[in-house]
């Protein structure tokens, strides 16, 4: 457990130095600097802050709302079909991000949803600088006063989804959604503030995404991160649509090359160098719009909620110690799915976790 802490630590501040790299000759050189000696004081906090069998996540992910101005197709998002409840209160939201930073996390990802219909979230996560926070959203809602938000803290990084070129991301956003994502990255690189992209790779887009200049133009913009995320089918319909072993091997290499002007990460990335899948606080856990803690984004399961709990009390819950203790187990699905949507989850998850 240990090495495997070591080795989760080293690729986090791996990654920061790369990205510092980048910005090197920029007014936000400072403030990446100022990240990675934060870093490292958050990953001492995870070793030491707590007794040793307790994992704290250096990734917390967040679902700040249900709600989205758009209808995506295959969102796993409004795939999970949740019940509408009672969101997060900003006293709840703060409580919330002042123990993630206590506890050791080193990132916070705002998702959703639409995660700009609750900017109150992005204030919240202003007040913890020490939190790097990526904001992921489609840029429909991202106007010049939003951009501001974003240049008034450089713990906030804003992420834009896109599928490749306008025209690929109308194909899966709607009509028009391609356009006004580049203005709002026109907006970001009127006032130099610098974004990241977010690419949903699927067997349909992943020979476009790779080619060398598909970020040229993104870059030039001011992007200075690419995450290329692994599609995760949502029903029967969209299986074809996961990438093979192969694919996601490749994705990973060319994630790793250098040279391209932007920090280009995949995710979940090459788990098997980390024993597996990261989910469950190994490397993630999530934590729903309503406040359950689930183990991944992707599988809906809870027997938690930080309303009810602290979150240190939350990170220990049967479920997730559980899904830790029988990680061996879990495997990803043989169409490319979550593995805790596979058969040998579903079986754990029946068994009254």
């Amino acid at each position: 457990m240990n090495l495997y802490r070591r080795l989760f630590d080293y690729a986090i501040r791996r990654a920061l130095r790369r990205g510092a790299a980048l910005l090197m000759d920029a007014p936000e050189s400072a403030a990446a600097l100022g990240h990675i000696l934060g870093q490292q004081r958050l990953a001492a906090g995870r070793r030491k802050g707590f007794e040793p069998d307790i994992l704290i996540p250096p990734l917390l992910i967040v679902s700040t709302t249900e709600q989205c101005n758009l209808r995506c197709e295959g969102c796993y998002a409004r795939a999970l079909h949740r019940q509408p409840r009672q969101e997060l209160t900003r006293p709840q939201v703060d409580s919330l991000l002042a123990q993630a930073a206590d506890a050791g996390c080193s990132a916070l990802l705002l998702a959703g949803g639409e995660p700009l219909l609750r900017p109150d979230w992005m204030d919240a996560a202003a007040a913890h600088p020490e939190l790097l926070t990526l904001v992921f959203t489609n840029g429909t809602l991202l106007d010049g006063a939003m951009a501001e938000r974003f240049a008034a803290s450089r713990s906030l990084i804003p992420v834009i989804s896109v599928e490749g070129g306008e025209r690929a991301t109308d194909a899966r956003r709607g009509e028009g959604v391609g356009k006004k994502a580049h203005a709002a990255l026109q907006r970001l690189r009127d006032i130099n503030v610098p974004f990241g992209l977010s690419v949903t790779v699927s067997r349909e887009n992943i020979g476009a995404v790779m080619e060398e200049g598909f970020l040229a133009p993104f870059i030039q913009l001011g992007c200075r991160l690419a995450i290329f995320v692994e599609y995760v089918p949502v029903d029967d319909t969209s299986k074809g649509l996961a990438l093979s072993k192969k694919d996601k091997r490749r994705l990973y290499w060319f994630c790793k090359r250098r040279g391209s002007g932007a920090l280009r990460i995949s995710f979940p990335g090459n788990e098997r160098l980390l024993g597996g899948c990261l989910a469950a606080g190994r490397g993630f856990v999530h934590i729903s719009a309503s406040g359950d803690v689930e183990p991944c984004p992707f599988a809906g399961h809870s027997d938690r909620n930080i309303t009810c709990v602290p979150l240190i009390d939350a990170l220990q819950s049967p479920l997730l110690s559980r899904i830790q203790q029988k990680h061996s187990l879990l495997q990803e699905t043989a169409a490319g799915g979550c593995a805790l949507r596979g058969e040998k989850a579903m079986e754990m998850f029946s068994q009254g976790l």
